[in-house]
């Protein structure tokens, strides 16, 4: 699968997305460490799956757990944690953590989640 994703500010790009691609760049990217403005939203972590958010999310797209739908979703829920409906472009906050808060190592383009 192809998705639209966000690589600066300015520049979008499309990028084949499996299943295994994204697990593997999610765990270098936990190697580096997280940090910088993203990282409180950590602390929903647990929260969200107390309540059963990815459960939920799972059900309302129709996919399973490696699936790129329901990130999609969490990745909106996550924007709207932070009171914001557009941490992409020129509204952008650092990626350093928010794309993985949403189990994906980048973050998708609003047409992408659209």
């Amino acid at each position: 699968m192809e998705i639209e994703t966000l690589k600066t500010k300015r520049y979008d790009t499309k990028e084949a997305w499996t299943p295994r691609s994204n697990e593997r760049e999610f765990r270098q990217m936990l190697a580096q460490k997280v940090s910088g403005t993203s990282a409180g939203l950590w602390l929903l972590v647990p929260e969200l799956l107390r309540l059963g958010i990815w459960d939920i999310l799972k059900t309302w797209t129709g996919d399973h757990d490696p699936a790129l739908e329901p990130r999609i979703a969490l990745q909106m829920i996550n924007e709207s944690a932070l009171c914001v409906n557009r941490v992409r472009k020129q509204n952008s906050l650092g990626h350093q953590g928010f794309q993985l808060v949403n189990g994906m190592g980048r973050l998708v383009t609003d047409q992408q989640a659209h």
